[in-house]
């Protein structure tokens, strides 16, 4: 937790063009108690305030630059602020206007980076004004400018100011505009230019300007502002919303008239004591599901620039208020404080209840491969936690699959299929001792390696027992089963085939001087010759990761601790460049793959008391967890918010259940 101190110095800011001339950490409060807070959270200059909740599981604010640069603050309850720094610095300062100020930024997430848009614009320079972008690994920056994408007299848009950025339908979009008409227009696939041939689009009206759509049940929501900015104590400014079924409107009052005719609902005006209510930031969701926004307004108790705001926002009919139109002078903080103060296992408890309960997991109603997955995270929580309650799970989930399954898999031709029902039983074994688990293992991976083994390619196993394509899939679970295996029985011929198995891979499957895996080789049937598919997965890297770990303590040769340190550096770097990992979400399978990667990368650090993945693989549950829905369950794409809706997979929700679990151990090892 932030705590936050009231100043005990008087900061001068000079609000047209002031500048922090140090911007090294500086935290304000408004008064307030344990329960409430009160307005203005921020008593300086903060306008046209963009937020975004980051891995760390903080919230990071930007503003237009009344602190030079665009000044970056730090919350973990939208109420106790930090100025941390600037995203820009002198040298590092958009320039393409070139006597230009630095207005109404948007932040966001795009790939795993943030992403923030900006106005540049003179006053009154409303042809050569227009928005840049810029990004940054991390949300306090340093961002390295991109440059403009749009400008006024180029686009045709006048007074090309006040970007959002938005996704919708798989496609990206940026709204922008000031009392000329919002405009939309599609994104190019990254976020960082404009589509080649795609054409603005009109979505609101001459009064508006600021623009920021939120998506709620079955409507999109457009909040604006109108009236007059930047005229302190006399500033007419409010916040303005309107509702459409699409995202391109039209956006309707509640009477049904139209925002590009200029009528709106109003929802936020000025009272007694603050005038100027606008410029929204992006609508944030606290613990319990209350909706709050931030924007700023001019304090006529104090009125020096335009102050930071929050309030809360009500719903009711489909269609959202402040109490009273107008701001709070205090109220009852936001929630966020609970979740802040549970441990990393309670985190990791609280989760998996959330996930073994809303998909009745015990009843093992998925597909055959997914439910061995799904059981050994069962597994790891009984491995990790010591705690007899999973063992129980198992056991009812192992009883029900054999039923479910029948007492020989081989009908199922899918040799990565048994490898991984293998694994379940032989650790199943091997952490409960019922011999039982241990002979299933046994005599269902003999007769697997027994019709997958082929001479083919030089060995390896087969993927699909009547197919010729020889995979990762299966052969790095293989390559783990057989290690498990030889544990179980006391038999060395187990890890002989592991071996063999990991010296074949580098012929055409992995990479040792990389840590590279590929997917797969087959025999491309028009030409005659092998064909490599060069796709990487988390689930080929985290088997591999794993065989490579378990071969070394086998053998104590050094070439599987380098090789093992490749593979986890190629993850860590190579695929996610150290950021969250946000992908691997679509079909059946893919949604399941993280959670393998998660069990793995504990081995590998724990086993050979590796530290390099540790802080990688805790900001990743950091970001699972703080985007976890109200129900507590996390769906496979780590970096974005669960939606309300039951995600469909429950394969997909295990893989964060794999993670939160995973990487308990590794904390006393920094």
């Amino acid at each position: 937790m932030i705590k936050a101190y009231l100043l005990s110095v008087s900061i001068t800011l000079i609000f047209s063009c002031s500048v922090f001339s140090n911007t090294s950490q500086i935290e304000v409060s408004s008064f307030q108690d344990s329960v409430k807070y009160s307005n203005p959270v921020v008593p300086y200059s903060l306008p046209d305030p963009t937020i975004i909740k980051a891995a760390d599981g903080f919230f990071y604010l930007y503003a237009t630059e009344d602190i030079r640069n665009t000044p970056i603050h730090k919350s973990s309850d939208l109420v106790n602020w930090k100025l941390i720094g600037t995203a820009f610095t002198a040298e590092t300062r958009p320039s393409f206007e070139p006597k230009g100020g630095i207005w109404a930024p948007d932040i966001n997430i795009i790939d795993n980076r943030y992403v923030m848009y900006y106005s540049m614009s003179v006053w009154g320079g409303e042809m050569t004004c227009g928005i840049g972008v810029a990004v940054s690994d991390k949300p306090e920056g340093p961002f390295k400018d991109l440059g403009k994408i749009i400008r006024s007299n180029e686009i045709g848009v006048q007074n090309s100011i006040d970007p959002f950025y938005i996704e919708d339908g798989g496609k990206k979009y940026i709204f922008w505009g000031s009392f000329h008409g919002i405009y939309a227009i599609e994104l190019s696939d990254d976020g960082l230019t404009l589509k080649p041939g795609a054409e603005k689009m009109l979505v609101a009206g001459t009064a508006y300007e600021g623009t920021y759509i939120y998506r709620k049940g079955n409507y999109y929501y457009l909040f604006a502002s109108t009236g007059t900015c930047c005229e302190g104590m006399k500033s007419t400014y409010k916040t303005v919303v309107g509702r459409s079924d699409k995202l391109f409107g039209p956006y309707l009052d509640k009477q049904g008239k139209s925002m590009s005719n200029n009528f709106h609902e109003i929802l936020i005006g000025g009272n007694n004591r603050f005038a100027g209510t606008g410029h929204n930031s992006e609508i944030v969701e606290d613990q319990i599901g209350k909706t709050w926004i931030l924007y700023h307004a001019v304090d006529k108790t104090n009125p020096r620039g335009r102050v930071l705001m929050l309030d809360e926002v009500h719903w009711k009919d489909n269609w959202p208020f402040v109490d009273g139109n107008c701001p709070s002078s205090t109220y009852t903080k936001p929630s966020f404080a609970q979740s802040s103060m549970l441990t990393p296992a309670e985190k990791a408890d609280k989760a998996f209840a959330a996930w073994y309960n809303n998909y009745d997991i015990e009843s093992v109603k998925g597909y055959f491969w997914d439910n061995a997955e799904m059981m050994e995270v069962v597994l790891d929580a009984y491995e990790v936690t010591k705690d007899r309650k999973y063992r129980t799970m198992f056991e009812s989930m192992y009883k029900n699959f054999v039923a479910k399954n029948g007492a020989d898999w081989q009908d199922n031709k899918y040799n990565d299929d048994i490898a991984w029902a293998v694994l379940v039983s032989v650790r199943g074994y091997l952490l409960t001792g019922n011999a039982a688990y241990r002979e299933k293992a046994k005599d269902q991976f003999d007769k697997m390696w027994a019709r997958a083994l082929t001479s083919s390619y030089g060995g390896g196993l087969l993927w699909y027992h009547t197919k010729t394509t020889k995979n990762s899939c299966i052969n790095g679970p293989a390559m783990v089963a057989c290690c498990y295996l030889a544990k179980a029985t006391g038999d060395s011929t187990y890890y002989d085939k592991a071996i063999s198995l990991y010296t074949w891979s580098k012929l055409y499957l992995f990479d040792a001087t990389t840590g590279k895996l590929n997917d797969n080789v087959d025999l491309d049937k028009e030409t005659g010759q092998l064909k490599i598919s060069t796709w990487s997965s988390t689930y080929n890297q985290g088997t591999y990761l794993g065989a490579a770990t378990m071969l070394y303590k086998y053998t104590g040769e050094n070439s599987y601790l380098a090789e093992a340190q490749k593979i986890a550096l190629y993850i860590r770097d190579s695929m996610y460049n150290k950021n969250v990992m946000n992908n691997e979400f679509n079909g059946n399978d893919l949604p399941g793959f993280k959670g393998i990667f998660a069990r793995y990368a504990r081995m590998y650090t724990v086993e050979l008391n590796k530290t390099d993945l540790i802080e990688w693989l805790q900001l990743n549950a950091e970001s699972a967890w703080e985007n976890r829905n109200s129900q507590d369950l996390i769906h496979t794409k780590w970096a974005t918010k669960t939606p309300e809706t039951k995600p469909e997979s429950a394969f997909g929700c295990s893989t964060a259940v794999s993670l939160l679990i995973n990487v308990l151990p590794l904390a006393t090892m920094q």
